[in-house]
Parts: C-alpha cells; sequence; structure tokens
C-alpha cells in the first residue's frame, strides 16, 4: 500500500493512513523546570523503584554530597542525582562522581543512579564502566533521557501527573492505563484544557476534516474511490481515540468546518 507525503519535495516523511493519532515517541522532559524534574526522579524511586521514605534531599543551598533523592529498601539506601540539561558529557559524569564518591555519603548510601533529561554518548557510557570498576563496593547508574522514556512508558500515573493526561494516553502502554486517567480529556492543545466543551469539540472538529481530506486525497491518488460514509466512520472511530466525551455531528460543524 502506497502512502501519501504532504510534500512534493520528498522531505517530509509518508503518512500512515491508518494512524490518526499515534503515540507519542518520547517525553518533553527538557519543559519540566529543574524542581519538578527532581520530584519526577523521586515519584520514579517510589513508584518504579519502589523504595521507602523516598525524599528530596537537603534544601537550596545547603551541602547535599551529590545527591537530591534518597529512599530506603531492604535496610540498603539508594541516592539519584537529577540533572536537567539539553547536554551531558563526560565531564559532567565525572564532577557528579566525583562528588559523591569524595563526599561524606550520607546514610551510608551505596547505589547511586544519575538522572539526566537528555540523551548520553558512548564516552560518557565507556567512564561510568570505568568508575564502576575503580568501586566495586559500589552501584552506579545512569539514566538517560532514552532509558526514562522506555521505563515511563508502564507507567501512566506518574506521566500524567507531569505531563497531564493526555499525554499520558498518548504515550504509555495501553495495557497499563489506570480506569482514572483513562477518562474523557479535552482534545491535545494545551488552551482547549481551559476552554469550554465547545471549543473542544471544535477541536475535534478540525481533526476529522483534516483526516478526512487526507484520506479522500490518498484514495484519489491510488484511482479508488471510497464512500463517503464509510470515510467518515473511519474518521470518527479515529477521533473517539482522543478521549473526547462524544464525537461531533457529522452533520452541520463538519459542514461548517470544511467551509472554514
Amino acid at each position: 500500500m502506497s502512502t501519501y507525503t504532504a510534500s512534493d519535495d520528498g522531505d517530509d516523511p509518508p503518512i500512515n493512513p491508518y494512524v490518526a493519532l499515534p503515540k507519542l515517541d518520547e517525553l518533553p522532559f527538557q519543559s519540566l523546570s529543574p524542581k519538578n524534574f527532581e520530584r519526577l526522579v523521586r515519584s520514579i524511586a517510589r513508584e518504579v523503584d519502589k523504595l521507602r521514605g523516598a525524599q528530596l534531599y537537603g534544601i537550596s543551598g545547603q551541602r547535599q554530597d551529590g545527591l537530591d533523592v534518597i529512599g530506603e529498601s531492604a535496610g540498603a539506601w539508594h541516592g539519584y542525582q537529577a540533572k536537567k540539561v539539553g547536554k551531558f558529557q563526560k565531564k559532567d559524569l565525572i564532577k557528579a562522581l566525583d562528588t559523591f564518591i569524595d563526599g561524606s555519603r550520607p546514610f551510608g548510601v551505596k547505589r547511586l543512579v544519575i538522572v539526566t533529561a537528555c540523551s548520553i554518548g558512548t564516552q560518557v557510557q565507556k567512564e561510568l564502566a570505568a568508575y564502576q570498576k575503580q568501586n566495586p563496593d559500589l552501584v552506579l547508574e545512569l539514566w538517560d533521557a532514552e532509558r526514562l522514556n522506555e521505563t515511563l512508558r508502564g507507567y501512566p500515573q506518574i506521566v500524567a501527573r507531569f505531563f497531564g493526561d493526555c499525554v499520558a494516553k498518548r504515550f504509555c502502554d495501553l495495557g497499563t492505563w489506570d480506569p482514572a486517567i483513562a477518562q474523557p480529556c479535552s482534545c491535545t492543545a494545551p488552551e482547549a484544557r481551559s476552554a469550554s466543551r465547545a471549543d473542544a469539540t471544535g477541536g475535534c472538529v478540525r481533526r476529522l476534516v483534516l483526516v478526512l481530506r487526507h484520506w479522500e486525497k490518498l484514495h484519489e491518488q491510488q484511482g479508488g474511490t471510497t464512500p463517503h460514509a464509510m470515510l467518515l466512520t473511519a474518521a470518527l472511530v479515529r477521533l473517539g481515540m482522543c478521549g473526547c466525551e462524544r464525537p461531533p455531528s457529522p452533520i452541520g460543524t463538519g459542514a461548517e468546518a470544511v467551509d472554514q
């Protein structure tokens, strides 16, 4: 089956006509403030690593010995460093590890997890392995954006808490949805969240029109036709995946949106 591209120059990726609203590939960690990124790491310590008493360590201005979050499991203490940065290089890793290893290691922390909001390169990974070899009494881990995305797909509660319910439904695996999260939401545009239900429905109508136009053009290019009723039904099914309370009426509002 051929696919329709948005432009003739071939620069745009092909569009899958059967995926009107695909899953998100990654979470916008860079949109979080440094403090909220620390809170995200605390949630990971509590709900992913199942640590007891996981909490932010210290306050601004205090010596923290390279720790932002601490927690305990079976008598062993774990520590986390939250690095909300756009780039994390070898020198950054060395500084972070030295601060912890040469510090007082409060609570006798034996496992350190450095969590970054960006992806990491091979030099960083090699340096981490070298430090681990030099410090066999410690467990040193580095969770980058790729690891965070992979992990959080199974934790919609955490994703919803920091990025919103709509993002959780579009990012997390279907089987992990909590019934409370899988409730109707107001489309995908941030401004629609504070708008009235009528405004949210209008956003869905615009999406419906885009889907219909794309599918009609695709069938024209393939030299075939599909009854409008079938196209409309399929589009409404796709539209329902966004979590709206009810699809907009195909009569009136849809036609008006096309004219616009």
